[in-house]
């Protein structure tokens, strides 16, 4: 019991200090979002270094009109905290980076049902070589040869599904 009354007290003097010296470890953090259009239509991609690919829910590729590009050899299961069914892939696509007019090729994986539009994942996050800058709040892209800004908190439109506790709790 008084080992117990220790430690309960060490974490208390934890919180207190975290408190003190580091307050931002209490406040929400803003997820990573970039302007973009796709196939013409205007998404807000989620930039997940996390994430093995990029994905895009099959609403959002209906909205690009990207849907008939759909290669459902690629059909199957995503597992992870969650699941869902994949659709298939669709290979090629352009996405327009609206903070710098440029425009990237992409592939996406479609998925059946997914509470974000775009997750831009590591995989084009890769092929671009990208460099997540959280001091100047910007995605570098081809070795910092042009880069998009982060979007604000204020700028950042929820869809009907999304909420940032939600994609906390799914990682």
């Amino acid at each position: 019991m008084i080992e117990e009354e220790i430690r309960k007290q060490m974490i208390q003097t934890d919180y207190e200090n975290a408190l003190e010296n580091n307050p931002e470890f209490f406040g929400n953090v803003t997820m990573l979002y970039i302007d973009t259009t796709v196939n013409g239509h205007p998404v807000q991609a989620f930039v997940d270094s996390g994430a093995q690919s990029t994905i895009i829910s099959k609403r959002c590729a209906e909205q690009c009109n990207i849907l008939h590009k759909l290669d459902t050899r690629f059909a199957g299961m995503a597992i992870g905290v969650g699941e869902s069914r994949i659709l298939g892939r669709v290979h090629l696509a352009d996405m327009f980076l609206v903070g710098c007019n440029q425009t990237i090729q992409c592939s996406f994986t479609v998925l059946e049902n997914n509470k974000v539009d775009l997750l831009f994942g590591l995989d084009n996050l890769k092929r671009h070589q990208c460099c997540i800058d959280l001091v100047e709040h910007r995605l570098h892209f081809n070795r910092g040869e042009f880069s998009v800004p982060f979007l604000g908190e204020g700028d950042i439109k929820k869809n009907d599904f999304e909420t940032e506790k939600d994609l906390m709790l799914e990682r």
